[in-house]
């Protein structure tokens, strides 16, 4: 099935919007199945220990989440600005998610058009060469913050400070140092949640995190669907 509005097919626009924009805000109704909305955008990757297509996010206390996660390390407080997927060997290129809840807590999701994937950028060429430790929960890896991975048309982003780390020189530390300074003092745009709100990703190019709420307590958080979907660059241009 095809989500249809006028003639006009909803994904396709919503996709493009999030490629000019890095990120588009709509309404999304809870009843229809995310992952089914998801595969009318690009191809649906599975991840997690599970291998689910729709993951189930709630704020949750530091010692239930898992180890070298944001909720394991950060627990109900603020997650610092990331790239959702940044343990995968390709990092999804869009990230949906879609609050199937009303928020009380009041706790944006918090986004940063960084432009570290564009060549004109002044650390780009850093960015690009030196090489991080990426530690997944069953595998290791050497990765730079920024890749151009063949066949496409678009550098990416990875960046995680959970999940990565400087491999022991000079140049692995000061880049990941910048790196982490910049995406601290990143301008940042905030997406505040309520039952049915859906928000698209460009993973690639934004980095994301999670915001202060309002209250302390678990009861009243929001409740957010996600997916991470992959998508050929070059069909985009």
């Amino acid at each position: 099935m095809e989500w249809l509005l006028s003639g006009v097919n909803i994904a396709n626009e919503l996709r493009k919007k999030a490629v000019q924009s890095g990120w588009v805000t709509f309404d999304l109704d809870p009843c229809i199945p995310l992952d089914s909305f998801a595969r009318q955008i690009g191809s649906l990757m599975y991840a997690g220990d599970g291998q689910v297509a729709t993951a189930r996010l709630q704020p949750r206390e530091a010692e239930s989440g898992k180890r070298n996660t944001l909720s394991g390390r950060f627990g109900l407080g603020e997650f610092p600005m990331h790239t959702d997927g940044a343990t995968m060997p390709l990092p999804p290129r869009f990230v949906l998610l879609r609050s199937v809840s009303d928020d009380h807590s009041r706790r944006p999701t918090l986004l940063a058009h960084v432009g570290w994937s564009n060549a004109k950028f002044p650390l780009y060429d850093n960015l690009s060469s030196s090489m991080l430790l990426v530690g997944g929960p069953k595998r290791y890896f050497y990765a730079p913050i920024v890749s151009q991975p063949a066949g496409y048309r678009r550098a990416f982003i990875r960046f995680n400070p959970c999940c990565m780390k400087p491999i022991g020189n000079t140049a692995s530390e000061n880049t990941f140092a910048h790196a982490t300074r910049l995406a601290e003092h990143a301008e940042r745009t905030s997406v505040f949640w309520e039952r049915g709100r859906a928000l698209l990703i460009d993973n690639w190019q934004v980095l994301h995190g999670r915001g202060i709420s309002e209250i302390v307590n678990a009861e009243g958080f929001r409740v957010l669907e996600r997916c991470f979907i992959a998508w050929r660059d070059y069909e985009l241009e």
